[in-house]
């Protein structure tokens, strides 16, 4: 690693610190981690790789330039990386970061239809076992997985991979190493995704199970899962005594749903013998954010932290329970009684 004297070189002299001098791994955003030794080398693989795909597919970029002027910060080093291994982007290798993940989110059952799916990920047995359960829900022909390193994808080769299956289409999340499975799999001459943590979109979220951070014995957060995502785990019963909403961590209604889920009116009538009604609403045991008892609250009050004025953020608090933040509150500039006309 050299120090750039000219840019941003208190960063600079901190990450030579850091892999010259304390020897420490490279480590990115998906919880990959790499020898410091080889970050040179494996930059270059990198760039190879996305020249590749630049050539023979598409890049999705997060590459902005919008009205709200979000993350256009980065728009100009992308354009000197790209530049600099002789990348330029047209209409015909590029599409918005997130094409992906709407395409496949809003077209999933059509494209994955009478497929065969292959998977090239690190994701573990479970993990895997639950994504195939859903693909195959789907109407998939086949799901099968190449698993690769859930820590170290770009250091593999992929251009010797045989499936038994010669698949229809494969999606890739392997971090940074995707980039190098989608340039060396050209040879299964079908189309190649890199959805990342997107994968998460074949398995929605279900909600109304409360979880934590999962931490060390020195109350340190653990490593990050071969997605990049921060691992959580159940909250134990004995943890929420004091609380309001909940205790339990599950609080999942059987198969979703309450009785008034029905869909015969006539159902409505008599109390069936079987409570779980909500089997005659879902195939396939899709999953909503609904129970009997808890409800799904969005948006910020007075006393809300800005991240919550986000449309996508989401709280839960039980249908008989009130909180002196949730409602509307009326406002005046002015006390008193009404101005008069002159």
């Amino acid at each position: 690693y050299k120090i750039n004297w000219k840019k941003k070189n208190i960063l600079s002299i901190l990450n030579y610190i850091r892999y010259e001098i304390l020897k420490l791994q490279w480590e990115t955003s998906w919880g990959e981690k790499y020898n410091s030794k080889d970050i040179s080398k494996l930059k270059k693989i990198l760039q190879t790789c996305i020249l590749n795909i630049s050539e023979n597919g598409k890049l999705a970029i997060y590459w902005n330039q919008n009205g709200l002027n979000a993350y256009t910060e980065y728009n100009d080093s992308l354009i000197k990386s790209f530049s600099k291994i002789n990348i330029n982007i047209t209409q015909n290798n590029y599409v918005p970061f997130h094409f992906g993940q709407a395409l496949i989110a809003k077209n999933a059952n059509k494209i994955i239809l009478n497929k065969n799916i292959l998977f090239v990920s690190g994701l573990n047995e479970e993990e895997f076992n639950n994504l195939k359960i859903k693909i195959l829900s789907y109407g998939a022909k086949s799901v099968s997985i190449y698993r690769c390193s859930s820590s170290a994808a770009l250091t593999e080769n992929y251009s010797n991979i045989v499936p038994e299956i010669i698949p229809d289409i494969v999606f890739v999340a392997a971090g940074i190493g995707s980039a190098k499975v989608l340039s060396e799999l050209n040879h299964l001459n079908c189309p190649v995704i890199d959805i990342g943590s997107y994968i998460n979109v074949f398995n929605p979220f279900r909600g109304n199970v409360y979880k934590k951070k999962s931490v060390d014995t020195d109350g340190m957060i653990l490593d990050k899962d071969s997605l990049g995502r921060i691992k959580y785990e159940d909250v134990k019963t004995e943890e929420n005594v004091n609380r309001r909403n909940y205790r339990k961590a599950d609080n999942i209604n059987y198969l979703d749903g309450d009785y008034s889920s029905v869909l015969a009116l006539s159902d409505w009538l008599n109390e069936p013998a079987d409570k779980n009604t909500t089997k005659e609403v879902y195939d396939f045991t899709v999953s909503s954010m609904i129970n009997d008892k808890t409800r799904v609250y969005k948006g910020g009050s007075w006393k809300d932290k800005a991240y919550y004025l986000s449309p996508g953020s989401r709280r839960f608090l039980e249908e008989n329970q009130s909180n002196d933040n949730i409602g509307f509150r009326c406002a005046m500039t002015r006390v008193g009684s009404p101005i008069q006309a002159r």
